[in-house]
């Protein structure tokens, strides 16, 4: 059972002042400081681990646990520490902290065992869900902050003030202090959007959901570059800055100096602002609600950016003998040499390939006007405006002009993208290439020839163009 002797050492008494005090990380420094100075106490113990539990974060809630189950090893029965640590177990997410959530019923009978009648015991069994009424978890300090703000902002100047004379008569009101400093923050210039985000958190929350929405699915249904997704983090800025505004008033509440001799009237303090109610079950559905909208927003968004991304168009491919006055080269040497320099990289599973030679006269020496063509269409979904470049710079760099010039160029009825180049041989000869490449089809088109000119860029461009569209057919 807990100690009989009501004498609370200094120590404890001037911890526990300040957490009443909302003075949080003093309380745990004069609590510290207590358990170093005057040995282990049961009341230390659950004042430092109380003023952890407070802080509402992960790694003080590990702060805290760890002191209730050290001050429990030398006070086991002390029902002030086997209460605290079940309302720290009782706060505890079971899916993140199973451990911990179960915790909370073994805590509740063991104080039934020792005090049945004790508040300690009543309210343990509350927080379980155990024996008492199983009333709802109490509101976070950000929750309680955010709508006491709220509630202040929708009052308007004359609430205002009376939060203002109330913090400066009543210096030990936490909840108070906490409030004048958040309004405080939120009156300066440029915060009315942070403002309008405490006084309609509603209508800020639907916004920005259709917002979200809004572009997750702009993204396929525009065929816009998966990064615009990217958006949404400008989205969230205003609710990270209004987040830190809080934590900052918070922080510069706890720092205010207290009046002399504030100390030791504190258990006599009491706020004088409403309670702040925890969240409804509606509250909880429409928070459920707008998730589900949310994540089936991004599944689809993800579904159907990949479905795009796995398209390609179909082709059929029906190279002529002829084009353009210019007549077929049966079994001409340079495709050998391109299917030894270039097969590696056009050989692919399911794809299919096509090739041809023209010249203006095939007795003619030498030929006025040369055409090579060569290419390949099937699923290539994952081509890019990169694997255009990559071919044309390997097509470059095994033909070894002495110099040579590039240029990007429409691709025409098809799509895709087309690059082209000129080049000059030390023979003097000249020659110019475009490659197109879209999702369902790549290929190459050499000029060459004594009448070629290497300055007729429009020339080059649109006889790839025309043979493009004349070799493949969308199937």
């Amino acid at each position: 059972m807990q100690d009989e002797s009501t004498e609370v050492i200094p120590a404890r008494a001037k911890a526990e002042a300040l957490l009443r005090a909302g003075r949080l990380s003093e309380a745990r420094g004069a609590a510290r400081d207590g358990l170093s100075g005057e040995g282990s106490d049961a009341g230390l113990y659950a004042v430092l681990g109380r003023a952890h539990a407070a802080e509402d974060d992960d790694d003080h809630d590990d702060r805290a646990e760890a002191v209730f189950k050290e001050g429990l090893a030398s006070f086991p029965d002390d029902l002030d520490l086997l209460a605290a640590y079940a309302e720290l177990c009782a706060r505890a997410d079971y899916m993140e902290r199973p451990v911990r959530h179960r915790l909370r019923g073994e805590l509740a009978a063991r104080l039934r065992e020792l005090a049945p009648d004790s508040p300690q015991a009543l309210q343990a069994a509350q927080t379980a869900g155990g024996g008492g009424s199983g009333g709802p978890k109490p509101p976070s300090a950000v929750r309680v902050q955010r709508l006491e703000a709220q509630r202040v902002i929708r009052r308007g100047a004359g609430e205002r003030e009376r939060v203002r004379e109330l913090a400066a008569a009543r210096p030990l009101d936490a909840r108070l202090a906490v409030l004048d400093e958040t309004l405080t923050a939120l009156e300066r210039r440029g915060r009315g959007l942070l403002r309008f985000i405490v006084r309609a958190p509603g209508t800020y929350a639907l916004v920005l959901l259709v917002l979200y929405v809004a572009v997750l699915l702009a993204v396929p249904v525009f065929r816009l570059p998966w990064w615009v997704m990217g958006a949404g983090v400008l989205l969230s800025v205003p609710g990270v800055a209004l987040k830190r505004l809080l934590k900052g008033a918070r922080e510069r509440a706890v720092r205010r100096e207290l009046p002399s001799g504030a100390v030791e009237s504190a258990e006599d303090e009491a706020s004088l602002l409403p309670p702040v109610p925890g969240y409804t079950r509606r509250d909880q559905l429409q928070m459920a609600a707008a998730l589900t909208v949310l994540l089936a927003a991004a599944v689809g968004s993800g579904v159907w950016q990949n479905a795009q991304y796995r398209e390609y168009p179909h082709y059929t491919a029906s190279v002529p003998d002829t084009f353009r006055g210019l007549q077929e080269v049966v079994d001409a040497p340079i495709l050998d040499t391109l299917d030894s320099e270039l097969g590696g990289d056009l050989g692919r599973e399911g794809i299919e390939s096509f090739r041809k030679v023209y010249v203006d006269d095939p007795d003619g020496e030498p030929a006025g006007t040369i055409a090579v063509l060569f290419g390949v269409h099937g699923d290539m979904h994952e081509m890019s405006a990169r694997d255009v470049d990559s071919f044309l710079d390997a097509l470059q760099g095994g033909l070894v002009p002495t110099t040579s010039d590039r240029w990007d160029a429409a691709p025409g009825a098809y799509g895709g993208w087309m690059r082209c180049l000129t080049a000059t041989y030390p023979t003097g000869e000249v020659m110019g290439a475009c490659t197109w490449g879209d999702k369902g089809s790549m290929g190459t088109v050499m000029l060459a020839g004594s009448d070629f000119d290497q300055h007729d860029r429009k020339g080059v461009e649109d006889f790839t163009r025309a043979l493009r569209q004349t070799v493949l057919h969308p199937a």
